[in-house]
């Protein structure tokens, strides 16, 4: 991936990592094979039918995984301060305080 990085642009390359997250959950040709070969030997030792779709490998992104607002707001300052680099402050403010400065 780094290479990658060096031959493209940083927005083409944040284009591309959306594009192989979103590729985990659509298999390929060789995916359907390997999950059929999967379902064949499971099948040899249940009795019940075995589906192909049964052997799917279900994925979820790691952004998922972020529940809480403060998670949120630590995870996108952290991803805002790496692309801006050393030497930036970062302040926190909470929605209350937005909506008074707003007002």
């Amino acid at each position: 991936m780094s290479e990658l990085r060096k031959r493209i642009s940083f927005r083409e390359y944040e284009a591309t990592l959306a594009w192989l997250d979103l590729q985990w959950e659509r298999p390929d040709r060789r995916d359907w094979y390997l999950m059929s070969v999967a379902a064949e030997v499971r099948q040899k030792f249940n009795s019940h039918p075995v589906e192909i779709g049964d052997m799917k490998l279900k994925f979820k992104s790691v952004e998922a995984e972020v529940a809480s607002e403060y998670d949120a707001t630590a995870f996108a300052k952290a991803k805002a301060l790496s692309r801006v680099g050393p030497g930036v402050t970062c302040v926190t403010i909470t929605r209350s305080e937005l909506e008074r400065i707003r007002t």
